[in-house]
């Protein structure tokens, strides 16, 4: 009764940890590297590639681990995190994006067990989603020892229009705030 949910998306969660991470042997083809927020125009470059506008600011990339495959100083795969919970020590892989005139080379399974293992390194378990209909992509992780542990829903998810108690919640929030553009919500 609160959200409107769009965008629906039936997607695999698979898992890897200490126990089942098979790195591959490193390529001498390419040039694998991490990067950085200073990385954030060539990322946001990549992820374009195929029409959908990418908006990562430098802060994310910085606050977070990404590793790319560069040809001729062109980048031409990533893969990053979504986030770590360092305190439960489960981090969750994502953004993983091949440009497509280079699949089919191992660029995307070099870049996730690069990540893979830096986040091994702070967490046991790693876990991504991937869409079930992307047998390669599945392949590739299945070689990097992840294994499906279930399947999920991912969302949009838009608050609908509330009800006069809503917005008086609302107006309460942003009122106890130093910052106008945040609520902070008492529970």
């Amino acid at each position: 009764s609160v959200y409107a949910f769009r965008q629906l998306k039936h997607m695999t969660r698979m898992r890897v940890g200490h126990d089942t991470f098979r790195p591959p042997p490193l390529r001498p083809q390419y040039e694998l590297q991490p990067l950085l927020g200073a990385h954030v125009d060539l990322i946001n470059r990549l992820y374009n590639a195929e029409g959908d506008p990418a908006h990562y600011r430098a802060e994310h990339i910085q606050g977070a681990c990404y590793w790319g495959v560069v040809d001729e100083e062109r980048l031409v795969a990533v893969a990053g995190t979504h986030a770590v919970g360092l305190a439960r020590r489960i981090a969750i892989l994502g953004n993983v994006f091949t440009h497509p005139r280079y699949r089919g080379r191992g660029h995307a399974t070099a870049v996730t067990a690069a990540v893979t293992a830096a986040l091994l390194q702070h967490a046991d378990d790693v876990v991504l989603s991937v869409d079930p209909d992307n047998a390669p992509a599945i392949r590739a992780y299945h070689k990097l020892g992840y294994q499906v542990v279930g399947n999920i829903i991912e969302a949009t998810a838009i608050r609908q229009s509330g009800t006069l108690i809503t917005a008086a919640r609302r107006w309460a929030a942003r009122r106890r705030s130093a910052d106008p553009d945040l609520e902070i919500v008492l529970t």
